[in-house]
């Protein structure tokens, strides 16, 4: 079984918002992979802001 997971989260960057999404790979040694950014196409939700 695998321990992956993704975070998508958004960053406004001269005021456009750029989504991001990254995976967390491994078990004891962690690794980050960047799997996309770009500009959002929609309106980002955040819910814990």
């Amino acid at each position: 079984m695998s321990n992956d997971f993704n975070i998508v989260f958004g960053k406004n960057i001269n005021d456009k918002m750029v989504y991001i999404k990254l995976k967390i790979k491994g078990e004891a040694r962690r690794k980050v992979l960047c799997l996309s950014f770009h500009y959002a196409e929609y309106d980002m939700n955040f819910p814990y802001a």
